[in-house]
């Protein structure tokens, strides 16, 4: 799930209420929300009765962030039940009515508490209040960096372990089937150069960063999957293909092939397939964008496994699939060619990017 921007600043008293203005002033994408009685009926602003827990349940899932100008007290009881996992859950931030302190409270990873934090503490002068012990010892927490390196965990259960021996001063070993890029892997980690040398180091937790499937890992809790979305899923369908049978296909092929369906960072296809409800809702399911090319774009591409017969007499083009996968990924070559399964063929290119969504 992608967590939005917008934030909620939620107030319930008058110099909370004048507090909440006063923030929403200085950030972007702000809804402010009051008591009733305390409202103004002010742009931008939302008015509410009691209880407070079942306005912040109806909205809780609405808003990237959290901002309670309350009681710590307060914001625990009215959020405790709604609270379900670090990568759903919102950034939820507290500030006194006073603006002394804000305390980043939940999600300060992930949820971009912590960093929402100093921001707002910056620009009302509060102090900002962080716990996180990575933070405090001026580590990377493991999933942040992967954030900032636009890398999908695969594992997240493994993070609180890989943080835990960062904090402790443990070797943690990083891996990454791209030379080039574990040089911008900035941080505290100890680079290998192959699987075989991490795996039989001494390394309290391992951080592992490719598109492939890693067999090693299925059962390791102190191995990090982190998937880069450098891949590019050239689709090409009959007319009126249905999405079920696209997406069993993808997952099939990829777990046949043995890479990583999360690395997909984009789908790829002619521009006669714009209106194919299929391809796009399971685009959807997935969570990537579609990029249409047209006939030129894809005949200037290099051949492939060769013309197809049914593609140069019905859409003019010497292939769909493999010609829309290379576009995508800005390279010439496939690392999956051609794959055919009822009223879909697919083809897989490796760009040379982090991310291409």
């Amino acid at each position: 799930m992608t967590k939005n921007n917008r934030v909620a600043i939620l107030s319930v008293t008058r110099n909370g209420r004048d507090l909440a203005r006063r923030v929403s002033g200085l950030l972007p994408e702000c809804t402010v929300y009051v008591p009733r009685e305390l409202s103004e009926g002010s742009a931008g602003e939302c008015s509410f009765g009691p209880p407070l827990s079942d306005l912040v349940g109806r909205i809780w899932t609405d808003y990237g962030a959290f901002l309670f100008i309350m009681a710590t007290g307060i914001v625990v009881r009215v959020i405790s039940s709604l609270i379900t996992d670090k990568r759903y859950d919102p950034a939820v931030l507290v500030m006194d009515e006073k603006g002394r302190h804000v305390i980043s409270l939940l999600s300060g990873h992930l949820g971009g508490a912590n960093a929402l934090a100093l921001k707002v503490a910056k620009v009302i002068g509060a102090d900002p209040v962080i716990t996180t012990a990575t933070d405090l010892s001026g580590l990377p927490a493991a999933e942040m960096w992967a954030g900032e390196m636009d890398l999908i965990i695969e594992n997240p259960e493994v993070v609180k372990g890989v943080n835990a021996a960062l904090v402790n001063g443990e070797r943690v070993g990083i891996f990454s089937h791209r030379i080039d890029w574990l040089r911008a892997a900035a941080g505290p980690w100890v680079p290998y150069r192959s699987l075989v040398e991490l795996f039989a180091s001494d390394c309290s937790a391992r951080v592992i960063v490719s598109n492939r499937k890693i067999e090693e890992c299925e059962q390791d809790d102190k191995s990090l999957l982190l998937r880069p979305r450098n891949l590019v899923c050239g689709i090409g369908c009959n007319r009126g293909t249905a999405r079920e049978e696209i997406e069993a296909f993808f997952f099939r092929l990829f777990r046949e092939r043995g890479f990583a369906s999360l690395s997909v960072g984009r789908i790829a296809t002619i521009d006669a397939k714009a209106d194919e409800p299929g391809l796009r809702e399971f685009a959807e399911e997935i969570g990537v964008p579609i990029h249409y090319y047209t006939r030129e774009e894809l005949n200037a591409m290099p051949d492939g496994t060769g013309p197809s017969p049914w593609a140069l007499k019905e859409l003019g083009v010497k292939g769909v699939c493999e010609q829309a996968a290379m576009k995508g990924a800005g390279t010439d070559s496939l690392v999956v060619p051609k794959v055919k399964s009822g009223n879909v063929t697919m083809a897989v290119a490796e760009g040379p990017g982090l991310s291409l969504s």
